[in-house]
């Protein structure tokens, strides 16, 4: 979860991942699991970024616009690629 928006914000995995539990449990429970969250965190955070500093320059939309239409399709792009990883490593409980 982020606490308030925009780049330079904080991100608790393990209240994210408590939060998923919630609703899936057995979700992302090995030490590899972990890892893949964590780079793609990463990864989603790099390309927010330099997604953002490309578009400043390119669109007439406001800044929090771009934010949040990047924002949306970046977490959709995660929460597919998460749910297509966990399948194949929990394929019983999925």
């Amino acid at each position: 979860m982020c606490w308030y928006s925009g780049l330079e914000c904080e991100i608790d995995i393990q209240k994210t991942i408590q939060m998923v539990r919630s609703q899936r449990s057995g979700m992302v429970q090995t030490e590899l699991q972990y890892k893949f969250v964590y780079l793609a965190v990463k990864h989603f955070m790099d390309t927010a970024q330099r997604l953002v500093e490309e578009q400043v320059t390119m669109s007439a939309f406001s800044l929090e616009t771009r934010w949040y239409n990047l924002k949306k399709t970046i977490v959709n792009t995660l929460c597919s690629l998460l749910y297509v990883f966990m399948r194949k490593a929990l394929p019983s409980v999925l």
